[in-house]
């Protein structure tokens, strides 16, 4: 009766396959068991024990590979799942006010691990936030760059105003003419950062109005010298 008893769990044990998975979970404890239920001198009959003994740290070894691999993934996930949120924080239309925040955002992303990365969804989105930013920032540089070399051109002939007397005279109109030729050579823009541009005007109109007296005055110079 023993060795039919264990003649039975032998068998058992010798259809287990060679290379066992998790998938002879069951069957490898089901084998186990069978030879735990026998008597100690019905074991003693197994000679395949260590075949069975194998299995079972085979299984016990890929359950704990799988058990770690799922706690990565849940970590992995769990990493991946705060920069998403993160990103799905960003304005849909991201202005240089999101740039800082764009910014945390794309380094939180890169220090993910690559598995990680894989699991965020919405890295377009992020992409494009950065691509925004850029265009933006790229705008804002060029404006302040014009903006700058519009406030030097305007500086220039505003220091050349101010360089014209405070009263004017017909000697002055050489530089008065100066002036206003530069002032004219600016854009709209320029000419908008003239601060002093009301005191060109008036220098104009006053040579215009001495010009006019002396031709007056001739006039009547050459009148008189007629006369006489």
């Amino acid at each position: 009766e023993n060795a039919a008893l264990a003649k039975i769990v032998e068998e058992q044990i010798s259809a287990l396959p060679k290379e066992v998975s998790l998938n002879d979970v069951q069957a490898v404890e089901q084998a186990e068991a069978s030879y735990d239920a026998l008597t100690k001198e019905q074991q003693a009959l197994i000679p395949n024990k260590n075949v069975l003994d194998s299995a079972k740290a085979t299984i016990e070894k890929l359950q704990a590979e799988k058990a770690e691999a799922e706690a990565i993934q849940a970590a992995n996930e769990k990493a991946a799942k705060v920069v998403e949120e993160q990103i799905a924080a960003l304005p849909k239309e991201v202005t240089l006010n999101d740039a800082l925040a764009v910014e945390e955002t794309e380094a939180k992303y890169a220090l993910l691990t690559k598995e990680q990365q894989v699991l965020v969804p919405n890295k377009n989105v992020l992409d494009e936030a950065k691509a925004t930013i850029e265009k933006l920032q790229a705008e804002k540089a060029e404006a302040e760059a014009v903006q700058a070399a519009n406030e030097k051109a305007a500086k220039a002939v505003e220091e050349q105003i101010a360089a014209l007397p405070k009263a004017v005279t017909l000697a002055d109109e050489a530089a008065v003419q100066a002036a206003s030729v530069q002032y004219e050579l600016l854009t709209e823009a320029q000419k908008a950062l003239v601060l002093n541009a009301d005191l060109l005007t008036k220098a104009k109109e006053t040579i215009a109005n001495l010009q006019t007296e002396a031709e007056q005055q001739a006039a009547k110079d050459k009148e008189n010298a007629a006369l006489a």
